[in-house]
């Protein structure tokens, strides 16, 4: 039995059983992994370099893979050869982070276009003001654009962005403008609402409450997804969908909470989402 027939049987039985709300979480997961798939593989194909995997079971390995490379960078940095041991250790870390958060910002924001063109029901002609905004999107802020440019041309229908024309131009100066106000965007504001909610800071201007490193990663983790199921599953109608998610996310970084503390976080993952 193929992967389709074995998941058209497990349909059929669900509906048989008149379970419609484990269907549509069935199928907002195959959806969600089919995002995922097709986004690899284009970053595969066209050479694109990120900092994380696809799996983020690995997480923990490819931070620590891209904290040593940034080592390397400074270490053979001349203008670094007179820092303190403690000022070089900040400048690391800081731009560990800095490129990890890049890279998963922009990642997201690629599935959740993807994810909308394919399973959102937009128009043709939705789809490719779609790929506009986003590649506008991409472009604001970011230092090698071109990189980002080509997998959104690759995956999302319609023109690519052409700034010779005003109305494309008008959409990336409106994105520069909201990148540059990046810090009121309703995404960064649920991600710094979920950290403080999971007992960890969103940034290196607050401190953390006491946790160990792997504690603080994991709790990291956990928020970042969470951010993705709210940015990815938006609609009233994916509220059961979207907290089954949230739970699955909590359970699979092993994050110890109370019932108020995961209520707080679904009301914040559904407040953001509506």
């Amino acid at each position: 039995m193929t992967s389709a027939e074995q998941f058209d049987d497990e349909l059929t039985t669900l509906l048989n059983e008149g379970d419609a709300s484990e269907v549509a979480a069935r199928q907002a997961e195959c959806d969600t992994q089919a995002v995922e798939e097709a986004l690899w593989t284009a970053l595969e194909q066209l050479g694109i370099v990120v900092s994380l995997g696809r799996d983020p079971a690995g997480y923990d390995d490819d931070f620590e893979n891209l904290y040593q490379k940034i080592l390397e960078r400074v270490a053979m940095s001349p203008s670094d050869s007179q820092d303190t041991e403690e000022i070089r250790e900040r400048k690391i870390a800081l731009a560990t982070h800095t490129e990890w958060d890049e890279d998963w910002r922009l990642l997201n924001a690629m599935g959740a276009a993807l994810y909308r063109q394919q399973y959102t029901g937009l128009t043709q002609s939705e789809k490719h003001q779609l790929k506009k905004q986003a590649m506008a999107d991409a472009y604001a802020g970011e230092s090698e654009p071109s990189r980002w440019l080509v997998l959104y041309d690759r995956l999302l229908e319609g023109d690519p962005l052409n700034l010779e024309t005003p109305a494309d131009l008008a959409l990336l100066e409106a994105a520069e403008a909201e990148f540059v106000n990046h810090t009121n965007r309703p995404i960064i504001l649920l991600f710094g609402a979920v950290a403080r909610a999971l007992r960890v800071s969103p940034d290196s201007s607050e401190p953390l409450l006491v946790h160990t490193a792997e504690d603080v990663e994991s709790r990291t983790f956990a928020a970042r997804d969470i951010v993705e199921v709210a940015h990815q599953h938006a609609g009233d109608t994916q509220r059961p969908n979207r907290h089954e998610a949230i739970y699955a996310i909590l359970g699979e970084y092993e994050v110890p909470l109370t019932p108020d503390e995961i209520t707080t976080i679904l009301q914040l993952a559904d407040a953001y989402a509506k």
